[in-house]
């Protein structure tokens, strides 16, 4: 498996990052890229999830353009690119390894590159950020089932009524 050639040391939230990779097979593109994000909660657990952010790329590059966009930013979790064949769930062509995204102005920046140890200051951070993806998901998910629900029972509505209405109509002597 190939590696990026970027430098994911000072990754900064709303920048640019010329991202670069080689692949050794030139058959394997188009490919895509994928962003793997790993939100720590506890010191033993963790929420990922996998996201696109590009598809159809056949060279060794991609510029992401206002880092983290279209993924939200999470200031306790660690972010991993791959590359993949465009169909399925190939291969991983290419991996980047863990980084994090400084916040913009940098008030929290690694400047080392060196990995962030756990401190007491983000122990508040985790819930509230996996509550803010549990939101994002649940939230519209569950308003899109009151609203099928809904129809659902208005169509039933109407249709009893129909019936009703039929069954009048029948009862009529002439």
């Amino acid at each position: 498996m190939a590696s990026f050639r970027t430098d994911f040391s000072n990754v900064t939230r709303n920048t640019d990052l010329l991202l670069q990779w080689d692949i050794s097979n030139v058959t394997e593109y188009p490919v895509k890229l994928q962003v793997l994000i790993v939100n720590k909660t506890s010191e033993h657990e963790a929420n990922v999830i996998e996201v696109v952010i590009a598809t159809g790329l056949t060279n060794n590059s991609y510029l992401w353009r206002e880092i983290p966009l279209p993924l939200p930013f999470l200031p306790t979790a660690e972010y991993e690119l791959r590359v993949r064949p465009q169909e399925g769930r190939g291969p991983i062509l290419a991996s980047s390894p863990l980084f994090e995204i400084a916040p913009a102005g940098g008030s929290e920046s690694n400047t080392t590159g060196a990995p962030k140890s756990p401190s007491a200051s983000h122990t508040g951070g985790h819930h509230d950020s996996s509550a803010a993806i549990a939101a994002g998901v649940v939230v519209p998910l569950v308003v899109l089932i009151a609203v099928v629900v809904f129809l659902y029972m208005q169509r039933r509505q109407t249709r009893i009524a129909e019936a009703r209405q039929k069954a009048r109509e029948g009862l009529v002597i002439n």
